[in-house]
C-alpha cells in the first residue's frame, strides 16, 4: 500500500494547501484511515456483505468531510 499512501498523503497535502481540509488533520493518520476504510470495503465485498444504498453512504462521508474542514 506504499505507493496508494502516497497518493493519498498528497492529496490531503494539496487539499490543506487549497484550504479544503483543516490543517489540524493529522496527514497520517488521514491516509491509514482512508486504506484501513478501503481494505474493509475489500473484506466485507469479498464476504457478499453488499454496501449500504448510495444515499446513506454519501450522507456520510458529507458529514465526515465537513468535520474535517477548516
Amino acid at each position: 500500500f506504499g505507493l496508494q499512501s502516497q497518493i493519498l498523503g498528497a492529496l490531503f497535502g494539496e487539499g490543506k494547501e487549497q484550504g479544503v481540509f483543516d490543517d489540524a488533520v493529522d496527514t497520517e493518520a488521514a491516509v491509514q484511515l482512508c486504506t484501513a476504510l478501503s481494505l474493509g470495503m475489500l473484506v466485507l465485498g469479498s464476504l457478499g456483505i453488499d454496501p449500504p444504498p448510495r444515499k446513506g453512504w454519501e450522507d456520510l462521508i458529507g458529514r465526515l468531510v465537513a468535520s474535517v474542514t477548516p
